[in-house]
């Protein structure tokens, strides 16, 4: 008569377990309950069939395991438990993970169970409020409160950011009394692949005592991401009692849909082989892409509309600056050249003492006046105060530019890449 005691491990850095058992337990016959176990530790692993668990066989129920971790593996068998095999409650599983749960290969897993011909309800698993950035269950592993005698099963309730079951399963299945409750609360999204499964069926030993009602499932995530033809499924069926709720909200979701009974395909069900079908409730954000789109106007404006035919003159305030190509090339098969930006007041050209032109010599100035009006067939304005358009420009043998209200001789033309341009086009 008496309780058991409690277990309690801690370490700096890591806990490793081995093909080991660490057990409070109440054996047959034994009167009081199991001790509480508890880990503690940046990482925990559990390898290799070893079990962590409190479990009752006499009157009693049994004790709670405790999880405290960042990383959290049990692989290759290793095992939490908690376990009741008589009238009294199987205990409670707490995860308080921060970072990653892995669960990985056949018989490993977190398990609340209650035995065959036990009367006692089953334990919950719980992450306590931690949202551990991803959990993966695979290759066979499990996390279940399976009721396998006349008691209730418990619940699993998993808050993390992702989560992934590759030929994995999170049941809540009973035999003969109420299924447990599944509640899913995801940041990110739920992967299901090859036969996964997220169960809370009741009855499955397809036999008259095996009369339980289905359970109930409720999946907050933004995405639910599947593959038709893999028989992932999410089901609160039943046999002999009623098929139970299933309450799905999502942002999207992918490869698997409702169906009225499960199929081979992958399915979301909530049906009663000979009692009443269950509820299936799917609210999926219904989003329309182009309910933010602006129409754009379907006349275009002609550019070439924006553009002043020609330079204005007559204005004394008008000025004209050769300003070069930029960093650009005039079409796409010039090359780039070096050249600088070039600029000139406006000059009268006629000779007359108030003009200051940079001209040294009477001789070069009737040069430069010869040349121009041999190629022009319209003399200069004899008015010094009208401004005309430039037509050209001449480079002096000083090297001073100067424009000019007639077209460049091609003789005096010293930059090999100019064109004259007409400003009237």
């Amino acid at each position: 008569v008496g309780n058991a005691g409690e277990i309690n491990l801690e370490a700096r850095e890591t806990i490793s377990i081995e093909n080991s058992n660490i057990s409070s337990a109440v054996e047959q016959g034994a009167i009081g309950n199991a001790g509480n176990v508890n880990l503690t530790a940046p990482q925990i692993i559990l390898t290799d069939g070893s079990i962590v668990s409190t479990s009752t066989d006499g009157e009693g129920n049994a004790g709670t395991v405790t999880v405290k971790t960042r990383n959290f593996e049990a692989t290759n068998g290793g095992q939490l438990r908690t376990a009741t095999s008589s009238t009294f409650d199987s205990g409670n599983i707490t995860l308080e993970i921060e970072d990653n749960i892995l669960l990985d290969g056949n018989e490993s897993g977190i398990f609340a169970n209650t035995v065959s011909d036990s009367k006692g309800d089953g334990g919950s698993i719980s992450t306590n409020n931690f949202t551990p950035e991803s959990i993966i269950i695979q290759n066979g592993a499990e996390i279940a409160v399976d009721s396998q005698g006349r008691g209730e099963g418990g619940s699993i309730t998993l808050k993390a950011g992702k989560l992934n079951l590759d030929n994995g399963s999170i049941r809540a299945e009973t035999d003969s009394n109420q299924g447990g409750n599944i509640n899913l609360t995801l940041s990110d999204v739920l992967t299901l692949r090859n036969n996964s499964q997220i169960s809370a069926d009741a009855g499955q030993a397809q036999t008259e005592q095996a009369d339980g009602d289905g359970g109930n499932i409720t999946i907050d995530v933004p995405f639910i991401i599947s593959f038709l033809y893999e028989d992932n499924d999410i089901t609160a069926n039943a046999s002999f009692g009623n098929g139970g709720q299933v309450n799905i909200n999502a942002e999207q979701i992918f490869g698997i849909e409702f169906r009225e009974e499960s199929t081979p395909l992958s399915d979301i069900a909530a049906s009663s082989e000979f009692g009443l079908d269950g509820n299936v409730t799917i609210r999926v954000l219904d989003v329309d892409p182009g309910q933010s789109l602006t129409e754009l106007p379907t006349n275009v404006i002609d550019a070439s509309r924006l553009i002043t035919k020609s330079c204005l003159a007559g204005d004394e305030e008008n000025e004209f600056v050769l300003t070069g190509r930029g960093g650009l090339p005039t079409n796409p098969n010039d090359s780039l050249r070096d050249s600088t930006v070039l600029s000139a007041e406006w000059l009268n050209l006629e000779p007359n003492q108030d003009n200051q032109l940079n001209v040294e010599t009477s001789t070069e100035r009737n040069r430069l006046t010869n040349n121009i009006e041999a190629n022009d067939t319209k003399p200069l304005e004899a008015n010094a105060n009208k401004i005309v358009e430039a037509q050209g420009w001449i480079i002096g043998d000083n090297g001073n530019v100067i424009l000019t209200a007639v077209p460049t001789p091609k003789a005096t033309t010293k930059v090999p890449w100019f064109v004259p341009h007409d400003c009237s086009r």
